[in-house]
C-alpha cells in the first residue's frame, strides 16, 4: 500500500519543479526565470536580460563599465535584454537597431544548488560565450540558445558588450581610453565569479568562449591585466589577438575617431571637445560609421578595435598583442584554439558572386594591387617588397594558372591562411613556448547540409566556411536557415562537438577518454609540427601534423603583414 502511494506522490513532486517559476537571489536583488527544455528533452532554468552593468549611457558613453545597481522586489528574466546599438541589415528603413542599454547576461543552467543547513551544491562548470561581429551581433537566445550545450552539465552564460565605434572609440589618452567593450567582457566576468554560485555554477571553473570577433575578444581578454584570476580556461573559435582584425595602433585609432567625430560634425580640437560633442550625438548616428569604410566582419580595415592604452590602473591592453605573446606574459590556462577548414569561403563567395564575375577578372588582371588589400599586407611596406610578396603569393596558390572558377578552391585557400590559419597556428606556437598549460588545436572539416558560405554564394560549395562550426554548438539554423533541416549526420556532429567543448570545460581535456561519440584521442600540441585534432565528421577525426606547414613557411617570411608585422620573431 505504501509503495502505491509513493509513486503518484513523486509524480506530483516532479510535476511542482518543473512547472514552478524558479527564483534565484543574487547580490543585485532576486530573479524569476523560466524553464526551458534541450534537444534531448531535458528541462533546464533559464535567467534572461539580467543587468551586469550599468547602463553606459550620457556620462558612460565611451567609458569603462560599472557594475549594475541593486534593485527592490523580483525582477523578471524572462526574456532577453536589448542587443546592443547596431546597423540594421534586416529593414531598409531603419538605419540602427538595438539601444544603449544593452549590457544585459543570461544563465542557462541544468538546475539550481541544493541547499541545506550545511553547504550549496556549486558543481556545475560554467561556459561565457562571446558572440562575434564586431560591429553587429548580439547573445540573443534566438540566435545562441542553450538548447544543444544544456544537453550537458554546465551552466552557460551568453552576454551582450559595446559594438563598433560606442565599444572600441580612442583618442588615445585619458578622455577616450578606448576598449569599452573589452572592459564589458571583464565586468560580466566579473559578475560571473560575484553570482554564478547562485545558479549552481563553480565560480572556480570558468572558461571563456568566442568565434570570429568573439574569439579574438576571449583571446585578448589572456593578455588582459584587468581579467587575471576572472577565468580559468578558453576556447578560441576562428580567431586569436594576433589576427588582422583585433587590433590598431593608437596613431590609426586616433586618426579614425577623428575622423567619425568630423562625419558629425563635432570639433577635434581637442579629446575634451570630440567627446562632449560624440555624447550629444544619437547613438544610431554613431554606429553610421562614413558609408566607404569597411563593415565586413572582421575585415583587415574595421576601423574601430582594441588599442594599447596610456599607463594607468585601468588599462586594459598594455603593449601590442604579439609582443606580450612573445614576453610570455599571458594567462597560462589551458587553451583550445582552431580554425575551419575553408574559412575564406564567405569573402570568396562574395568575390565570386559579383556580376559576371567582374571582380574575380580583376583579382586576376590586378593581383599585384589587390592581393595585398585582400590579404591584410600592410600597406607601409615598400612598393618593391609589396610586388615580390605578390609574385611569391601567387605562384604558391595558383602557379601559372588563371583565377576563375576553375581555381575557385585556390581562392579559398589563399584567403583562409592569409586571414585566419596562419595567424592561429602563430598564436599556439608562441603559447606553447611560454606556458605550461596544454593548448589544444584542431581544424574543423565537416561539410553539412548547411553553410555560413549560402549567405555570399548559395550556387557553389566552397566547403566548410567561416562559422560552420556554430550550427552545431548553438541552434543558430533555426533564425538563419529557417528552411533548411538538419540531416542526421549533421545531428550526430552536434552531439561530437557539444560534448568535446564541454568536456574542455568540465575537464580541462576536450576527449578525456574515447568513447562512441569520441573515437579517437585529441592529444595537446608538444612540437612545431602542431599535432592537430581533424575533425571530419562525427565517426572520422583523428590527430594529424605539419598540416600547415607550408602555408606557415610561406606566410612567416612576408614581414609586411597587418598585425604581425611590428613583432620580432613570431615563428
Amino acid at each position: 500500500m505504501k509503495i502505491y502511494l509513493v509513486v503518484p506522490l513523486l509524480a506530483i513532486i516532479s510535476i511542482f519543479v518543473v512547472s514552478a517559476t524558479p527564483r534565484v537571489t543574487i547580490k543585485n536583488g532576486t530573479l524569476e526565470g523560466s524553464v526551458l527544455q534541450s534537444r534531448k528533452g531535458r528541462d533546464f532554468l533559464a535567467f534572461r536580460g539580467i543587468p551586469y552593468a550599468r547602463p553606459p549611457i550620457g556620462e558612460l558613453r565611451f567609458q569603462a563599465p560599472e557594475p549594475a545597481t541593486s534593485w527592490t522586489g523580483v525582477r523578471s528574466a524572462k526574456t532577453d535584454g536589448s542587443v546592443c546599438v547596431q546597423r540594421n541589415y534586416d529593414n531598409p528603413n531603419l538605419r540602427s537597431t538595438g539601444s544603449e542599454d544593452c549590457l544585459f547576461i543570461n544563465v542557462y543552467t541544468p538546475q539550481l544548488p541544493r541547499r541545506n543547513k550545511r553547504h550549496a551544491s556549486n558543481n556545475y562548470a560554467v561556459m561565457v560565450w562571446s558572440h562575434g561581429g564586431g560591429v553587429d551581433g548580439s547573445s540573443h537566445s534566438l540566435l545562441y540558445g542553450p538548447k544543444f550545450l544544456l544537453d550537458h552539465d554546465i551552466v552557460l552564460v551568453t552576454m551582450n558588450y559595446r559594438l563598433g565605434p560606442l565599444g572600441l572609440l580612442s583618442t588615445a589618452d585619458s578622455v577616450i581610453p578606448g576598449n569599452a567593450g573589452l572592459k564589458d567582457h571583464v565586468q560580466a566576468l566579473r559578475w560571473v565569479q560575484e553570482n554564478i554560485g547562485a545558479f549552481g555554477g563553480d565560480p572556480a571553473k570558468v572558461t571563456i568562449f568566442g568565434e570570429s570577433f568573439g574569439a579574438s575578444n576571449v583571446h585578448l581578454l589572456t593578455l588582459s591585466p584587468l581579467a587575471r584570476g576572472l577565468f580559468h580556461q578558453v576556447i578560441s573559435q576562428s580567431g586569436t589577438a594576433i589576427n588582422q582584425w583585433p587590433y590598431h595602433t593608437a596613431k590609426s585609432a586616433r586618426e579614425n575617431a577623428h575622423r567619425l567625430a568630423r562625419e558629425l560634425n563635432c570639433s577635434t580640437d581637442t579629446s575634451q571637445d570630440l567627446l562632449q560633442c560624440l555624447r550629444t550625438k544619437d547613438a544610431g548616428d554613431v554606429m553610421m560609421q562614413p558609408s566607404d569604410w569597411p563593415i565586413f566582419n572582421g575585415g583587415p580595415d574595421l576601423p574601430f578595435r582594441a588599442v594599447i592604452e596610456f599607463s594607468n590602473p585601468g588599462a586594459f591592453l598594455t603593449d601590442e598583442p604579439g609582443k606580450l605573446m612573445e614576453r610570455g606574459e599571458f594567462a597560462d590556462v589551458a587553451w583550445l584554439n582552431g580554425v575551419n577548414a575553408n574559412e575564406g569561403a564567405l569573402a570568396a563567395g562574395a568575390l565570386y558572386a559579383s556580376p559576371n564575375q567582374t571582380n574575380v577578372r580583376r583579382l586576376n588582371n590586378e593581383f599585384t594591387e589587390l592581393a595585398p588589400l585582400a590579404n591584410g599586407l600592410d600597406r607601409d611596406c615598400s612598393t618593391s617588397l609589396l610586388d615580390d610578396i605578390t609574385r611569391r603569393m601567387r605562384q604558391f596558390y595558383f602557379g601559372d594558372r588563371q583565377i576563375d572558377d576553375s581555381t575557385r578552391m585556390n581562392v579559398v585557400d589563399m584567403i583562409s591562411d592569409s586571414v585566419f590559419k596562419f595567424a592561429s597556428a602563430t598564436a599556439v606556437k608562441l603559447h606553447r613556448q611560454s606556458a605550461k598549460s596544454p593548448v589544444y588545436f584542431y581544424q574543423f572539416a565537416y561539410r553539412g547540409t548547411l553553410s555560413y558560405s549560402a549567405f555570399s554564394d548559395p550556387s557553389r560549395d566552397y566547403g566548410v566556411s567561416h562559422a560552420d562550426e556554430l550550427l552545431y554548438l548553438f541552434p543558430v539554423h533555426e533564425v538563419l536557415f529557417p528552411t533548411g533541416a538538419m540531416s542526421q549526420r549533421d545531428l550526430q556532429m552536434i552531439d561530437v562537438m557539444t560534448t568535446l567543448w564541454t568536456n574542455f570545460a568540465r575537464f580541462g581535456k576536450p576527449v578525456p577518454c574515447v568513447s562512441s561519440i569520441l573515437p579517437a584521442q585529441w592529444k595537446s600540441v608538444k612540437t612545431d609540427a602542431l599535432e592537430m585534432f581533424s575533425i571530419e565528421s562525427p565517426t572520422s577525426m583523428k590527430m594529424v601534423k605539419d598540416v600547415f606547414k607550408d602555408m606557415i613557411n610561406l606566410w612567416s617570411s612576408f614581414r609586411c603583414r597587418a598585425g604581425l608585422s611590428r613583432t620580432a620573431n613570431l615563428v
